[in-house]
């Protein structure tokens, strides 16, 4: 049988079924923040709030496993400063260059109210939202799901180095086992409130949720040790990950039960990496359904940065101009794709093809598919 395999040249080959998850994801999104923002009737309005969560979610899980081939690579190769000044370097090229830019911009030409130096310097210090719930304006709102990424590549890698040079073997399941119990410790110690409450103070402070994307993690070490097994398990794994996607979906409708809102995040990233096998998989279609599933996977990172921005001043405009608050609907998704387009072509690309190699050679990594 032919496992999937991917080059660390994330260029070099593509797994058709991450890029599926992640298309799914940024769609997820962006359509419930349309169908919130613009009040639209839809399908999504009843469960807006969980299918958001939801594709927010598959991101954590999807960038813990994208990265975990790289860090087993790291950790098996010799963990050195200099391999962790790589790697990191290779995340801020790919993540910094265009939140920067877009942050600078939306200071400049949507500009917080009030209080413009505590956002300069938190947001771009990624501490907005480090132990402490987004300010109440919700400025640039996505942008706490991005603080929860940066900050757990910036700790994980650091730990997974420190454990590492003490003891290579089981290095990164210690690393995984910490940023997993410590994070699920902390919210069980936290109040509980209402679904505002939960929301806000528990589902997007950096400190309570740096497990989901380690989760990623154990999914792409588990691929790395045995990857026959878990393709031959794929389907059970994939009907036991929906099952328990189903049930945090039942729980967290309406914001979840007190009693839930601590353990629903480990059970929706579980629920996440039990799908990856099937994800890993799949074979693309033989139509341009694959390009297209490619081309929006692309241009996600963009598309998610920027999206909500645009939609928040699209309705903002419309209600100003006594239109109806979809009017600029259109408008709002039009501009949305062509600054993701533009990101990707004129700034993303051409930094990724300049970033330092993480090893002298290109090495077969499972499971590091776009993340090197």
């Amino acid at each position: 049988m032919m496992l999937p395999t991917v080059a660390a040249d994330p260029a070099a080959q593509r797994v058709f079924g991450l890029d599926a998850a992640r298309a799914l994801a940024i769609a997820l999104v962006v359509v419930v923040h349309c169908t919130v923002q613009f009040g639209l009737d839809t399908f999504f309005m009843p469960i807006a709030g969980t299918a958001g969560y939801f594709g927010v979610e598959l991101f954590f899980v999807l960038s813990g496993f994208l990265i975990g081939g790289l860090l087993l690579d790291i950790v098996e190769q010799g963990p050195s400063v200099g391999a962790w000044a790589r790697f990191m370097a290779r995340r801020w090229l790919r993540t910094l260059p265009i939140y920067l830019l877009w942050t600078l911009l939306m200071l400049r030409f949507w500009p917080p109210p009030g209080k413009a130096g505590w956002h300069i310097v938190h947001y771009l210090s990624f501490t907005q939202n480090l132990i402490r719930p987004m300010p109440s304006d919700n400025w640039f709102g996505v942008s706490w799901s991005l603080a929860v990424e940066e900050w757990f590549y910036l700790l994980f890698s650091g730990a997974l180095l420190i454990f590492a040079s003490f003891r290579r073997r089981g290095a990164l399941w210690i690393a995984c086992g910490l940023f997993i119990a410590a994070p699920l410790a902390a919210r069980l110690a936290m109040p509980t409130g209402d679904s505002a409450y939960w929301g806000e103070h528990m589902r997007k402070v950096v400190g309570l949720r740096l497990d989901a994307i380690a989760y990623g993690v154990v999914a792409a070490a588990l691929w790395r040790r045995m990857p026959l097994a878990l393709t031959l398990w794929k389907g059970p794994l994939l009907a036991l990950g929906c099952a328990l996607l189903a049930a945090v979906g039942v729980v967290a409708q309406d914001g979840p039960a007190p009693w839930a809102q601590a353990p629903i995040f480990s059970a929706t990233s579980a629920g996440f990496a039990l799908c990856l096998p099937a994800a890993m998989a799949m074979q693309p279609p033989r139509h341009r359904l694959a390009a297209a599933v490619r081309w929006l996977s692309e241009r996600s990172y963009a598309l998610y940065i920027v999206h909500l921005s645009l939609i928040e001043i699209g309705v903002f405009h419309a209600v100003r101009l006594g239109m109806p608050r979809n009017a600029l609907l259109p408008g709002a998704l039009i501009a949305s794709l062509a600054v993701a387009e533009l990101s990707f072509r004129c700034i993303e690309r051409p930094i990724l093809r300049r970033r330092p190699r993480q090893f002298p050679e290109p090495l077969l990594a499972p499971a590091s598919a776009l993340a090197s």
